[in-house]
C-alpha cells in the first residue's frame, strides 16, 4: 500500500518504465495494467494515456457483504434462467 508521502512523487512513473524496459527485454508483446481501487481513476487514466497506454475495459465489482449469491434483479435473472 502507497504512503501519502509517496502519492504525487514519480515513483509509479519509475516503475512502470522500469517494468517497461524489464518486459521490452524480453520481448514481450503486450502489457497490461489494471486499477482495482475507484481512487483517483481519472488521474491515473490521464497518467497512463500520458505513457501511451490506451484505455482498453472496465474493472467491476460487486460487494457481497455476506448476503446470499442471489444477487440478479428479478429481471435479469429471469433473462438468465
Amino acid at each position: 500500500m502507497s504512503s501519502l508521502r509517496a502519492r504525487g512523487s514519480s515513483a509509479a512513473i519509475k516503475l512502470l518504465m522500469a517494468f517497461r524496459r524489464w518486459a521490452e527485454q524480453r520481448n514481450v508483446s503486450e502489457l497490461n495494467i489494471n486499477m482495482s481501487v475507484a481512487v483517483e481513476m481519472s488521474r491515473f487514466n490521464k497518467m497512463m494515456s500520458k505513457l501511451g497506454f490506451r484505455c482498453c475495459g472496465s474493472n467491476f465489482s460487486l460487494g457481497l457483504g455476506g448476503q446470499s449469491s442471489d444477487f440478479l434483479p428479478t429481471s435479469i435473472a429471469r433473462e438468465v434462467t
